[in-house]
């Protein structure tokens, strides 16, 4: 898995299968919602058998909501990072973070927040590091 030096791939890692596990036992989860996030699981190099596992039994790899707002910060964080594995920020992955930013707990204005900053920093010039700092400050400041 090449991810960034400053990343906890081990967090990375649990924090995607909670992801995958949350949408993968929503029945309104669409088809290309869940092979979006599939997607993510590839381009971090976890094999399809245990993407396989987490969607049969998704219960099993649900975590509880985080037990505060700092580790519901690393989880959006780490989602973050992963809609930008591939540079392009499609519709459905900001469908995702919003549906998971409102599963954490996030307050409507805070998920605005963090949609206009994602959708706009391409444009503004503005690298993917300094977008996800950026992001984990404002949630701090919102939520501290």
């Amino acid at each position: 898995m090449n991810t960034e030096k400053h990343l906890d791939n081990t967090a990375l890692k649990r924090n995607y299968f909670t992801v995958l596990a949350v949408f993968a036992n929503d029945e309104k989860t669409t088809s290309n919602h869940l092979n979006g996030i599939c997607a993510w699981g590839q381009q971090l190099d976890i094999p399809d058998a245990e993407l396989q596992v987490v969607i049969e039994a998704p219960q099993k790899f649900i975590d509880q909501k985080p037990r505060n707002a700092q580790k519901a910060i690393e989880q959006l964080y780490d989602l973050v990072y992963m809609i930008y594995l591939d540079e392009v920020v499609d519709d459905h992955e900001i469908e995702i973070m919003m549906q998971y930013a409102e599963h954490l707990g996030f307050p409507q204005h805070i998920i605005g927040d963090l949609i206009k900053a994602i959708l706009t920093a391409p444009s503004d010039g503005i690298s993917t590091w300094q977008v996800k700092s950026e992001l984990k400050e404002l949630l701090e400041a919102s939520l501290g």
